[in-house]
């Protein structure tokens, strides 16, 4: 595959020292181990669980073609039963040589310094994860809020925070907040609107379901998590003490009877106030690193490969200093250099269901999705392995990084959804494996028009999978699952028995 060749000399971003890496030119020069003789005494014998971190990117459109998302089937032909009549499979990742690159899929394709042995053993695949409900265009779905979708059939659908603000705002996962400056970090780039969603009041749970802004910048993301208080003073009294009084005597009648607040009212003045306390919780926290360095140049100034390398850079940062441990990132409309001009969405996006392969814009289209996965994504992947976060174990380890689009196959079309992650979250996940959920006996779509639609063989749950990526943070069903409803999000209808285990952890995936 060809990489992006507009270079720059970025210089170094940071060095964090007190946890023990270096920055150099365009990546990371030097990663020390973890030197156990450094630890305090006893600090072994008293291991706390080790933090985890969980990030997705979310490309536009999907279409990416099953043989170009996933290995062939035989590949997995390990079975076991998940239903009567209903067998799952599942088999061991090998890596193939391309040229200079290596392969799992064509999806999952590059240079070999990036795709590695190592990498590769940290990586699933995962096929037959389907939406239940026809979704169309929409981006805050893939995360679990089913009714962000301009075409399908959102309108039955009830608004949900996604998953990655029910992280942020956790007590499981957030355990000790004592150093997190920004709960959860969203970058998007090129295109405007919202991937993530998250209550208007969301300590309290409550209030509207509400977009989460993105960040078009790298060095705005980093003065987001590192902030700098330039007063420097210790005796700053606390932003709400400012306020309170007032919020009080409003809350309790001064200015008279407190019921001539409506109740939307209310729900504003206690919104504010919790947006109050978190900004102030925000500025007391201290990151456990020192002598970070700022970088000074944006990913806005650079293009292609190095953009995406300084933003990531930030995000490295922020979760070795424990200041975020949680990022979403909204892809660009497309990454294929080749292409200009014209109109992706029609032009490229909506024609590669068109006609069978041959199909040139079925190419273009794996390979802009393709770039993404590889220099962004692989490219955290490989800065966090980087780092040794314990005794053999690096910071990857103890993550979850996924990768997932708009559609499946078809554009619009939301069966056999295209999942690619690296890292194992601490363990939880059994990775290094090809798992295919489909029910390949299942022959009901075979006399459909559309060669696509005719190979579909229906598979389990896509709402099964994020209460899975949820249990794997150490988030319990109890914070999230709802009465009657089984896997995360809002549904048509929860009969049935895939649905009625939507919320167990998927056959085989679980270490």
């Amino acid at each position: 595959m060809t990489r992006p060749t507009d270079k720059h000399d970025l210089g170094p971003v940071y060095v964090a020292r007190r946890r023990l890496f270096l920055k150099g030119l365009g990546g990371f020069a030097l990663a020390l181990p973890f030197l156990e003789s450094l630890t305090p005494r006893g600090v072994e014998a008293q291991e706390a669980p080790k933090p985890k971190r969980f990030v997705t990117l979310f490309t536009h459109h999907g279409g990416i073609w099953s043989e170009n998302a996933f290995p062939h089937e035989s590949k997995a032909p390990n079975a076991a039963s998940m239903l009567p009549g209903h067998d799952v499979h599942w088999g061991d990742l090998h890596l193939e040589a391309v040229g200079s690159d290596n392969q799992l899929s064509p999806l999952v394709r590059a240079p070999s310094d990036i795709l590695t042995p190592t990498l590769a053993q940290k990586t699933m695949i995962l096929r037959g994860l389907d939406m239940e409900s026809w979704m169309g265009h929409g981006q805050g779905f893939v995360l679990g809020n089913n009714a962000d979708s301009n075409l399908g059939d959102q309108d039955s659908l009830e608004p949900r925070p996604t998953i990655d603000q029910v992280m942020a705002y956790s007590p499981s996962f957030y355990r000790d907040l004592s150093s997190v400056t920004l709960r959860s970090m969203h970058l998007g780039q090129d295109w405007d609107g919202y991937f993530a969603f998250g209550y208007e009041n969301p300590s309290s749970q409550s209030g509207a379901i509400i977009p989460m802004p993105t960040i078009k910048s790298s060095l705005a993301l980093w003065s987001s998590i590192f902030p700098v208080d330039e007063t420097q003073d210790e005796s700053r009294p606390l932003i709400v003490d400012r306020v309170y009084e007032s919020y009080h005597r409003l809350r309790s009648g001064a200015w008279g009877a407190a019921s001539r607040l409506s109740s939307q009212d209310k729900s504003r003045l206690d919104d504010h106030m919790d947006r109050l306390l978190e900004l102030e919780r925000k500025l007391e926290a201290a990151a456990s690193c020192s002598d970070l360095t700022a970088p000074t140049v944006d990913a806005d100034d650079v293009g292609g490969e190095q953009q995406w390398e300084l933003y990531n850079d930030v995000l490295v940062a922020a979760f070795v200093c424990g200041t975020s441990r949680i990022a979403t990132i909204r892809a660009g409309s497309h990454w294929y250099p080749g292409f200009s001009g014209g109109d992706w969405h029609q032009e490229i996006a909506h024609m590669s269901d068109a006609n069978p392969a041959p199909n040139q814009q079925e190419d273009i289209l794996v390979a802009s999705h393709r770039n993404w996965l590889v220099f962004q994504l692989m490219e955290l992947a490989n800065k966090l392995d980087a780092i040794e976060e314990g005794p053999g174990e690096t910071f990857l380890d103890n993550s979850l990084l996924m990768f997932t689009s708009e559609s499946g196959p078809m554009t619009h079309f939301n069966w056999e959804m295209p999942v690619v992650t690296f890292g194992g979250a601490g363990g939880w996940f059994q990775t290094g494996r090809y798992y295919d959920f489909r029910n390949r006996e299942n022959t009901s779509h075979a006399n459909s028009s559309n060669f696509l639609e005719a190979a579909r063989r229906p598979g389990v749950r896509y709402n099964q999978w994020l209460a899975n990526v949820l249990l794997s943070m150490d988030v319990p069903a109890s914070e999230w699952e709802r009465p009657g409803e089984k896997g995360y999000g809002s549904m048509s209808s929860f009969d049935g028995p895939l649905m009625q285990q939507a919320s167990d952890p998927l056959p085989m995936v679980k270490a």
